[in-house]
């Protein structure tokens, strides 16, 4: 086990570590439940703060379940968003051609990021 200074304790303490929660695609999820973006109507922005809430909730929850900290945050790397689109062509196409952003033909391709 690897120790730091010597001392015993574990280099890595998991219980003083911070998972970071974030979210891809929120727009993208409000237009297939509501057919409307977050921008177009109440219902719809409604609808996305509702699923942002629950994720937080959800964070929360797994945070006292294992004694770990769960944080959510609203944004994630630009990355994951191009990753993810890229993996929903390949295994649901063609539906998922429907709600991917970008351009799909030069293969620039992504989800919305965060919570926009």
């Amino acid at each position: 086990m690897l120790t730091m200074n010597g001392d015993g304790s574990p280099y890595l303490r998991m219980a003083h570590a911070i998972y970071l929660v974030g979210m891809v695609g929120l727009n993208e999820l409000v237009r297939i439940h509501r057919g409307q973006e977050m921008h177009d109507s109440e219902d719809a922005l409604a609808f996305g703060l509702q699923v942002v809430e629950h994720m937080k909730t959800e964070a929360d929850r797994l945070s006292a379940e294992y004694s770990l900290k769960f944080v959510f945050r609203a944004d994630s790397r630009r990355d994951h968003a191009y990753r993810f689109a890229r993996l929903d062509l390949k295994y649901y196409s063609p539906e998922a051609g429907h709600y991917i952003r970008g351009n799909l033909i030069q293969g620039e391709i992504y989800y919305t990021n965060s919570t926009t």
